[in-house]
């Protein structure tokens, strides 16, 4: 069956930041136009995961993988 790849997401660790620092800094700012194509973050892992996928929601949704 064909497989569609989007590449709508990745991973990163910010030097100087532990995964949950990281998430509370993109989550504060949020607002800030530089951030406004992540829509989910991955929480409760040792890394941080952002996601630009389209979704219905005006701030930044949190899942657990």
């Amino acid at each position: 069956f064909p497989v569609t790849i989007f590449g709508r997401a990745f991973d990163m660790d910010i030097e100087g930041y532990t995964a949950d620092q990281a998430r509370k800094l993109i989550l504060d700012n949020q607002k800030n136009p530089v951030l406004s194509f992540i829509r989910v973050i991955e929480d409760k892992v040792n890394w941080t995961h952002v996601d630009c996928r389209n979704i219905k929601s005006d701030s930044i949704v949190l899942i657990q993988p």
